[in-house]
């Protein structure tokens, strides 16, 4: 039987691991781990785990959510993207709607092409996406890429909207991040 309680590990060298528990006591894991890390590195005061906002969701009441789907569908619609995809986009990206946004690549013409790579560039740039089936089945929680990205191997490194002179997705490593990046024009 698979157990759902979280626990903190911590290797020979000092490293930090947890694991286990669940989505719902995410917070609290990382509050304990936090808790040993500013204990380990003398800082004094509590963390602030417990009270920080989790990324993109700046919601204070589901009013402020009904609002924010009009603005997002106004944004889509100024910047010629599908309306349609206002309830996802805030579904998934909360207020980091505009980031997103801002990452769509004006020289792609079809719509919801553009607004497909502008999610991966974000993914990219981001949140650190690595491999094409990380960005479509844990970030989009589809199961197989859309219709913009079928025939590209889930497991392949290769994107269809950007990279470097190879095709391949770019490195996050120190020396990778300060490495120009090109983008692949699709029309």
């Amino acid at each position: 039987e698979m157990s759902r309680r979280d626990e903190i590990f911590e290797s020979d060298s000092g490293l930090l691991s947890i694991a286990g528990g669940k989505l719902t006591g995410y917070r609290k894991m990382s509050e304990r781990i936090m808790d040993k890390v500013v204990k380990r590195l003398g800082r004094g005061g509590e963390t602030q785990t417990a009270t920080t906002a989790l990324g993109g969701n700046d919601f204070h009441d589901f009013s402020y959510v009904v609002a924010y789907r009009k603005e997002v569908r106004a944004m889509l619609n100024e910047a010629g993207l599908p309306t349609d995809r206002a309830d996802y986009m805030v579904h998934l990206y909360g207020v980091q709607v505009p980031l997103v946004l801002a990452q769509a690549d004006s020289s792609i013409a079809n719509a919801e092409l553009r607004l497909l790579c502008a999610e991966l560039d974000f993914a990219i740039e981001r949140e650190q996406v690595q491999k094409l089936g990380d960005f479509v089945v844990r970030r989009t929680g589809r199961r197989r890429p859309s219709k913009g990205l079928a025939g590209v191997d889930p497991g392949t490194r290769a994107s269809p909207c950007r990279g470097g002179p190879d095709g391949r997705l770019p490195d996050h490593s120190a020396q990778g991040r300060d490495q120009p990046r090109d983008r692949a024009r699709h029309r």
